[in-house]
């Protein structure tokens, strides 16, 4: 049996501002990994979960990408398990 807790948050303007730019950041990842597993399939090439996660090292070691060395691993590796998900759910997987 699962048990589902739900917690009002209150953030702060500083948090709800931080919160904004993190989700943006993410947002942006999501649809920039969407368009390269896009790319693939229509080049005939199979992007796979593995290679869009090594790529997530290279980005947040890349100093022309240093918004993302401060976002912990799990969040992005989770924007790209979710993408993975939804590709696996769909025709073009």
């Amino acid at each position: 049996m699962l048990r589902v807790y739900k917690f009002r948050l209150y953030p702060t303007r500083a948090q709800e501002h931080a919160l904004g730019v993190l989700l943006g950041r993410l947002r942006f990842l999501y649809n920039a990994a969407l368009q390269e597993r896009r790319d693939g399939y229509h080049h005939g090439v199979k992007v796979t979960h593995a290679t869009q996660e090594k790529a997530l090292t290279a980005i947040k070691n890349d100093p022309e990408c240093p918004d993302y060395a401060g976002i912990h691993t799990h969040l992005l590796q989770d924007v790209v398990k979710r993408l993975d998900r939804a590709f696996e759910g769909s025709s073009a997987g």
